[in-house]
């Protein structure tokens, strides 16, 4: 099968500046671009950025009119006009009027539902910004979002109550190989054991990776040992314990739960002593 291919590999833009210096300030402190190379001789001075995705727009007059129209207001471009996009238009505005940016208009919510905002750099060139409207989430951000208000509603702000809406009916959790899964039931009790052995508990998220149906937490569970846990008795101990668990969901809510505390740095916190059995071959 072949694979279809450009005539064009990589798009060059190259300007040709008076006032190199100024102008490399602008891009890289206004802009906050990143020098992908440097060219530095008696012959002269270049910098190379890269921008991302490039294309080439063609323009005839009446359309040049009309977009100059939306961003500004009247005509004022000229042959060449860039077009960047940014994610924060506001932000990016402010950065290249501080760097000697002339700004032709403030930003404009353009008919395509786009916010954009025409600039002119030190050199003359004029300069669209342009900010797209978010687009919808996807199903994994969606996944992701939910499980954020799990650990919310039902850990940090201790609401019980608000379990059902995030654990599905046929929910189950896997704590070990040799272990029967939890139920929906079995989750309620063990939820309501560690608040009442730590009821000051407090999950530190390190990272929320996302995928499909699937959901991956990396945390640190931090609590002061006030109630009896495994058996052992209060301590007042402060607790910090690694959490690493993996999730699936299914229309909206969680169904299968993997994963869990380290339950023997916790006990060892707690001073209890761990010794091991005898080995098998």
């Amino acid at each position: 099968m072949s694979v279809p291919t450009s005539p064009i590999l990589e798009l060059r833009v190259a300007l040709t500046s008076d006032d190199y210096k100024s102008l490399l300030k602008f891009y890289t402190e206004g802009l906050g671009l990143e020098p992908a190379a440097l060219w530095t001789s008696d012959q002269g001075h270049a910098v190379l950025f890269e921008l991302g995705k490039a294309t080439v727009e063609l323009f005839d007059q009446a359309h040049a009119d009309s977009v100059d129209r939306i961003e500004v207001g009247r005509r004022v471009s000229g042959p060449v006009r860039f077009a960047l996009q940014v994610p924060d238009l506001d932000a990016a505005v402010e950065r290249l009027v501080s760097h000697g940016a002339l700004l032709l208009h403030p930003p404009v919510t353009t008919p395509w539902g786009d916010r954009n905002a025409r600039l002119q750099d030190p050199d003359g060139l004029q300069i669209t910004l342009f900010q797209t409207p978010p687009g919808p989430p996807t199903p994994a951000e969606e996944n992701k979002t939910i499980l954020l208000k799990y650990i919310d509603e039902v850990w940090h702000k201790n609401n019980p109550a608000a379990v059902d809406e995030f654990l599905a009916p046929d929910y189950r959790r896997y704590t070990s190989p040799t272990a029967e899964p939890l139920t929906l039931a079995g989750q309620k009790q063990r939820l309501a054991g560690f608040r009442a052995a730590f009821p000051d508990i407090h999950l530190e998220i390190a990272d929320v990776l996302a995928e499909g149906d699937r959901v991956v937490l990396r945390s640190t569970i931090r609590g002061t040992h006030l109630g009896a846990f495994q058996g052992i008795p209060p301590t007042g101990h402060r607790v910090y314990v690694s959490l690493l668990d993996a999730f699936r969901f299914k229309d909206g809510k969680i169904v299968e739960h993997w994963g869990g505390p380290d339950l023997l740095d916790l006990v060892q916190q707690l001073g209890a002593v761990v010794t091991t059995g005898p080995s098998r071959e």
